[in-house]
Parts: C-alpha cells; structure tokens; sequence
C-alpha cells in the first residue's frame, strides 16, 4: 500500500487547489490570439518545454529531444509501442524522415499532450502526440563526430554526421548525411565460460556484430500559396553486418552477414480552409534485406524484398457551435498496399512466399463540449467534453477490422484535468509477422526451463502464415495536475486495462507451459534434451494486463533569465514560460553579425554570458496490477506478474525510469536511467530461477563554448561548437540470475545478458 501513498497525497491536495481557484474575489479573463504552431481546438497540453528547457538538453537532433522527454510521453497501456505521434507546429507529417534530421536547435516548444489528441489526427488513441514548434527563421550548417568503446576496450565504435538546415516562415530545407560503424565483440572478449566438452569456440562466436550504417535523409517543405504547404522527403539507408557463429562441422569459422538498403519517398501537403485543417500525404518504401551463412556442409541464405505504398488524407475542424463552444470533427481515409516476397535456402530445402496487401481504411471522430468555463456554460463544472469514433480497414487477406471507442476529458480547473478513452479493436498481423523468410541459427546458448539445464540449440526464427487477427479491448485513464502554487512542476497518474483475444507474440520460452500448449515448436532428441524450437510469432488464446503508472516533472531555471524581444502573449491555459520571443531565431540588438545560431538562439555574443540556467527532473513509477495469459484454448491461465512478464523480464511487476539534469552558462549535465524489479520463473523439474532487480544509470556531460567568451577569446575556432561525453550503463549493472543451488546457469552470464557492458563516448559538434 505504501505504493499508493504518494498519489494519495497528490488526489488529496487537488480540491484544496480547486477551492483555493474558486475563491478568488476576481476572475482576470485574458483575450489573446493563439500561441503560434500551437494544436487546433481546446485541447491543453499536459507538458510543455520552452526552448529554454529543450537547450538545456544538449541535444543535436530532434530525435534526441524526443528521447530526452520519453518519461513524460509515457502510458500505462501497453498499446503504441512507446513512441509518440509527432506534429510539426500542429500538423501532421509525412513520415517521421522528414524531421529526423533536424537540429534540436530549430524548436521553439515541445508540448505534450495524451492519447486523446491522437484522435484528430486520424490515429488510434494508443499512443500520446507530441507537437513540436519551430522557429520561424533559421540557418545553420552542422558537423558531428564521435568514437566510443565498450567493455573498456572490446568494441569500438565511430559516427560522423553533417547536415544543413534552413527554415524561412513556411519553407524549410533540411539535409542530413551520416555514418556510423561498431567492430563486433566475442564470447571470449566477455569473458564466456568455456564449454564444459568439446572445442573451445568463444573467439568464433560473436554476442555484438560488425556493423556499418549509412544514411542520406533530404527533406523539402514550401508554403505554396497562404494557406498550403507542401513537402517532399526522401530517404536512403543501407546497413551492413557481419557476425561469427562458431565452429562448424569441418571446425571452419561459420559466419554470417546481413545487409540491408532502403529508399523511402514521401510528400505532401497541407492547408487550412474555413476553420479546417487538411493534410494529404503519399509514401513509397522500397527495402531489401539479404543474409549469406556460410557452412562447410549447410550453408544458408535468405533474401526479403519488402514494397509499400499508401496515400492518406485527414481532416478535422469545427462543425458547428453549441452552448459550450464548437462541436469538432475529424476524417480520415486511407489506402496501403504492401507486398514482401521472401525467399530461404538451407538444410531444409528452398522455401519461398509471396505475400501481397491491400488495405482500404477510414476513421471518423466527434468530439464536442458540454460545459465551458470561456463561454460561462456550466462553469461551476469547469470544462467538460466528449468524443467518439469509429474506424474501418480491410486488409485483402483478411476479413473486414473495425473499432469503436469513446471518451471524455473534465478540467475542474485549469491546472487539473481528467480524461477517460475505451476503444475495441481488431489489428491483422504484419506481413513480416507473416512472411518473413525463415532463419535457422545453430548452436545458441538457451536455458531449458523444462529441465533445469542450459543446453545449444538451434533456433528458427521467420514468419507465421497461419496467424490470426487479434480483438482489443482498452481502457486507459488519465489526469494531470500542475499545482498553482510550485511553478514548473506537473504531476500525472495513468491506468490501463488491456484486454486481447489471439494476441500476437513471439513464443514465450521463458514459461515452462509453453511447450505443452505449442509442442511442435519444440524438438528434443531421445534423452529428453532440447536441441531446437521455433520461436516465430504465434497467437496467445487470452492476455488481460492492468497497471498504472504515475510521476512527476519538475522544471526551473537558475539565476536571472534574460529578456529576449517582446514575447508572444500566452493563450488561455497555456502556461507563460512557454512564450516564445515574437521573432524566434533573430539577432538581439546586442548579438553581432557573427554570432553563431545557437548564440543568436541565446541572445549571446561579443563577450556575453548567460545570465540563467536551466535544471529539471522526471520521475515515473509504473505497476502491473494483473498480467494474466491463457496460451491456449483450454488452457488454465497464468499469473505472470511476478515472472518478469510473458518473455521472463521484459515486462517486470514494478519499474521506475527517470530523467533530469542541470545547465549552467554552458556546462550541462544530464542523467536518465531506471530500476526493474525482481522476478522468479519456476521450473518444471523443481525449483526456480530467480532474478534479481537492476538499477540502471546513463550521464552525459556537455560544454556549449559560445556561452563561455573566455575560451572563445583565446580560440575562436570554437564558436558554435559543443563537445560531449557520453556514458550509458555506469555501473556496468546486469541482472543477476540464480538457480536453486545459487548457481548461475551458462545461459544466463553476465556477457549474454548485457554484451556491450559500459558503453563510453566522446563527440564533437560544430555549427556554422
């Protein structure tokens, strides 16, 4: 229960403030136009980041901001995959390639908002939005290399990147080259313990491959006339791998390599007319993926061509007006079509699919509200609205999917708001899930949970023609509260319950009733021992999970914050820091001709400092509440709550993620990390396999030099440069794993569980 209390104290405290707001002698009312890139409508956001806050960071790119806010676009609900939907200044995009590659330097404020808002933009309420405003104006042209090592020297790894980035009102341009490359990294280089019989092939098994990435990322936006704006991106990405799987039957090195390339084109286009908002976009994806084992005796390949195509159009604004304001609603329809044809050679002959998709789809969403503080209707109730929707696809191999759901959001006050959103779904499986050429890898280290012991298997990994479409069922409540009386500081509580019927999953090994319910997947030879399973996808009879999860952000600067122009007046309910100055990206008066972008970003120059700081912190504790699987029809379900989840760790009962830091005149230090709980998975002979909890910390150190005249006195060379370091896992932290005798099993050392150890890295960053 003590789990609870902390919330407790936060649902308590809520109509003290409700009340503290009521009763004041006098309402101030502000009228003011609506903060630039802000989302249509009267959705608030929970969070929001200035652009103060984003800098503090240190981040060089748009996807490192993103990664820098995760604990704030997190759910309870296990739906969405954990990324957010990101708008550019309240609009949807083509794809996230068009804003990958630009610098972090171009945001103006990120805000946050929940599930709720993915509505009207034509997705599925399961994963939270995050719009990001730009600048109205910016140039700037960026250099960025780095190396790093793991395990103190076992891996070494190099990037280097470049791009050039120029945004004028509605027209953008942003190009982006990059390279990275990592050598691999050996059983014997982990410190594997060698086979109990047989030969020694540590040094001819690789736990991390050589890698090398290359990547090209142009993206084109224009504003065609006043109200539409068009944009065209494309992509190309190729990766190459190579790793080493032993020894084979002739005791020749057996090795595979892997190379994929990738080229995705999009456009689009988007406008505003008569209060709506439309946005229409094409995707053409194009990505093949090949793989060559070499074997003396049983060599192997496997080729995958994957083809996309899909043109959507959405719509949303107001429809109508009602007591309590305007009735919003929002189309979309799309059309997809995806083909893989997938083909694998190896012991077991020649194997080939040809798999093809077309799906037509539409979703149409409602939303009005019923009581409005702005418009004196019901105030006394504060702000009150309701939604629903509905959607429909219908995949050429599969028979029509619908959804339905509807939900509401009430904010007593302006600091504190409540929404509520079920939805029942139907989602087809992928077609990789479906047809991705099948993979056999010999001899992998896998511990047997039926026997107790740590055995070589081979394991076949591909896709499942015979999968089912899965039934949804999900509930998820939320609430924020932003105390009046601590500014900077947001506290959120979320709960889920997901239900699903054929649930789609990878087979899970770590339960020991696995192999009765799917006893084809496993292949043991006469003494019992396990010498091969199949791990492709599968469909679960039954999985019912519940959690909540709840945290707070806290934000504030440091010293004397510095007046930039004149900034924008705030609209109702937004918060003031986030006013932007009424020229994002411009000169101070005080700034010089060569100020750098990111000094002109900070009204910096000529021997200015920094007058403010920035610090922040965020902290999320999530807990599952049930976590119930039936594997199959007929089968009695599991509790697997205190087993690490269906994979046996993936999804622990309890867990907190933080983030924060502090940047002071330049000098920026950042922590994000978190703490799994521990779990125990039971095996069938007696006995379990117990795992212990883990703490997990990351640092980053940065020094922005045009915040310190001094250095740029003596090397000018360094205006707009950042140098960086950067240490993931600082404690070299692993779960710890004992059997019944406190032993820890093959299976389960230190170097399989976290093969790259302590990852440290140096960058350098250079904008002109």
């Amino acid at each position: 229960m003590r789990l609870f209390v902390p919330m407790l104290a936060v649902l308590a405290a809520a109509p003290a403030a409700f009340a503290q707001e009521r009763n004041q002698d006098e309402e101030i009312v502000v009228t003011a136009e609506r903060l630039r890139g802000s989302v249509p409508g009267n959705v608030t956001p929970e969070t929001t980041f200035s652009a103060e806050d984003v800098r503090s960071y240190g981040a060089s790119s748009i996807f490192q901001i993103l990664a820098a806010v995760a604990p704030n676009t997190g759910s309870a609900s296990i739906r969405g995959g954990g990324f957010p939907i990101v708008l550019i200044n309240g609009r949807r995009v083509s794809g996230f390639q068009e804003i990958r590659d630009l610098p972090a330097d171009v945001i103006s404020r990120v805000e946050v908002f929940d599930e709720q808002l993915s509505l009207q933009y034509g997705f599925s309420p399961d994963q939270r939005v995050v719009n990001l405003v730009l600048e109205r104006t910016y140039s700037a042209s960026s250099a960025e290399t780095g190396a790093g090592v793991a395990d103190v020297d076992a891996r070494a790894s190099m990037r280097a990147e470049a791009g050039f980035t120029e945004i004028d009102e509605g027209d953008r341009i942003a190009l982006g080259l990059s390279h990275d490359a990592a050598s691999s990294i050996t059983e014997l280089e982990r410190d594997i313990a060698p086979p109990l019989s047989g030969p020694d092939t540590r040094a001819a098994r690789t736990l991390s491959p050589d890698q090398n990435n290359w990547r090209a990322n142009a993206s084109f936006s224009r504003a065609l006339n006043e109200r539409v704006t068009g944009t065209a991106s494309v992509r190309v990405e190729t990766s190459e791998q190579s790793a080493l799987l032993g020894l084979d039957s002739a005791s020749t090195p057996r090795d595979r390599d892997s190379e994929s390339q990738s080229v995705r084109l999009a456009g689009a286009l988007d406008g505003s007319q008569a209060g709506w908002q439309w946005t229409s976009t094409a995707t053409a994806d194009f990505t093949r993926q090949e793989s060559t084992t070499s074997d003396s005796a049983l060599p192997a390949r496997t080729r995958s061509d994957q083809t996309l195509y899909d043109i959507t159009a959405n719509a949303n604004g107001a429809l109508f007006d009602v007591p309590a304001g305007r009735a919003r609603g929002g189309l979309r329809l799309g059309f997809e079509q995806r083909q893989i044809e997938s083909y694998a050679f190896d012991t077991f002959g020649e194997r080939r699919a040809d798999l093809e998709r077309t799906t037509p789809s539409g979703r149409i969403t409602f939303s009005a509200p019923i009581t409005s503080r702005r418009f004196e209707f019901g105030e006394a109730f504060g702000d009150i609205s309701l939604n629903t929707s509905a959607s429909w696809s219908e995949p050429s191999d599969f028979a029509a999917l619908s959804s339905f759901g509807f939900g509401g959001s009430w904010s007593p006050i302006r600091a504190l708001r409540f929404t509520l959103q079920n939805e029942n779904s139907e989602a087809a499986p992928s077609l990789q899930q479906l047809g991705d050429p099948t993979l056999t890898t010999p001899d992998v280290s896998f511990f047997d949970v039926a026997n107790g012991q740590s055995v070589l298997v081979t394991r076949t990994t591909g896709g499942n023609s015979a999968l089912l479409a899965e039934e949804r069922n999900d509930l998820v409540f939320n609430s924020t509260w932003s105390p009046p009386q601590v500014q900077g500081m947001s506290i959120s509580f979320s709960w889920a319950r997901n239900e699903s019927q054929n649930a789609l999953a990878a087979l899970p090994t770590a339960l020991p009733e696995t192999e009765a319910a799917f006893p084809s997947r496993y292949v043991r030879d006469l003494g019992g021992v396990l010498t091969a399973i199949d791990t492709r996808p599968i469909n679960l009879a039954q999985r019912d999970i519940e959690s909540i999860r709840w945290g707070v952000s806290y934000s504030r600067s440091i010293g004397r914050q510095q007046q930039q122009g004149r900034p924008q007046r705030p609209a109702e309910g937004a918060p003031a820091s986030v006013a932007s100055p009424a020229t994002p990206g411009a000169p101070s008066p005080t700034t010089p001709e060569g100020a750098s972008p990111a000094e002109r970003r900070m009204g910096l120059g000529g021997g200015q400092t920094a007058g403010a700081g920035r610090w922040n912190v965020s902290a999320f504790h999530r807990i599952r509440l049930m976590d119930d699987v039936t594997l199959a029809a007929g089968q009695t379900p599991i509790d697997v709550l205190d087993r690490g989840g269906l994979d046996g760790g993936g999804e622990p009962a309890s867990s907190i993620e933080f983030e924060g830091g502090v940047f002071y005149r330049g000098l920026g230090l950042r922590f994000n990390g978190g703490w799994t709980d521990s779990y125990s998975i039971p095996v069938t002979t007696g006995g379990a396999l117990d795992f212990s909890d883990r703490w997990t910390i990351n640092a980053r150190m940065f020094l922005s030099f045009d915040a310190r005249p001094n250095i740029l006195e003596a090397a000018p060379w360094l205006r707009g440069a950042r140098l960086s370091l950067n240490i993931e896992n600082i404690t070299d932290s692993v779960v710890e794993v004992r059997d019944e005798t406190g032993a820890t099993p093959s299976a389960y050392q230190e170097g399989y569980l976290n093969p790259l150890g302590r990852v440290v890295q140096l960058s350098f960053r250079k904008q002109w």
